[in-house]
């Protein structure tokens, strides 16, 4: 876990150490090494504008969970496949995925939604990192991130 203020980064750690999940809390100093060591990110901020805009971070393919939606630069999501659970919803109010549509003029660097992905339409490739913004899911996702066992599950 990594927060910007160090007294929320030791009272979440604490508070997460003190209950009764099981496994390890590491904490660290900075965004990039979070990421480059973790195969799932989250990011759950109050971020306005994009903070994270170093591609190589993310050079060996996570799923991240991009709840907080203004966190990411425009370039990692073009360089990203990318999932969203409303194509409307996401694509306003100055989202990280509404800067990439409004820079690039189109809407195709979306692989598809949520649902494209459950029902079998549309397959996520190992091979690049995996955004997925969740406009109005984010208590759903963080429970399917905590129960899946695997990369994406597949069509029910």
């Amino acid at each position: 876990m990594h927060d910007l203020s160090a007294d929320s980064a030791a009272g979440f750690r604490g508070y997460l150490e003190s209950t009764s999940t099981a496994g390890r809390v590491t904490g660290y100093e900075r965004t990039e090494q979070l990421i480059r060591s973790s195969d799932l990110v989250v990011f759950a901020t109050i971020a306005g504008e994009p903070h994270v805009s170093d591609v190589s971070r993310f050079g060996h393919n996570p799923v991240v969970l991009h709840v907080s939606l203004r966190d990411l630069a425009p370039e990692i999501l073009l360089a990203s496949t990318n999932l969203v659970d409303d194509v409307e919803h996401c694509l306003k109010a100055s989202t990280s995925p509404h800067l990439v549509e409004q820079l690039t003029g189109s809407r195709d660097f979306l692989a598809g939604t949520l649902d494209d992905v459950m029902a079998g339409r549309v397959t996520v490739p190992a091979d690049r990192p995996v955004v997925f913004s969740p406009f109005g899911l984010g208590c759903w996702t963080w429970r399917w991130a905590s129960t899946s066992t695997t990369r994406w599950p597949g069509p029910a």
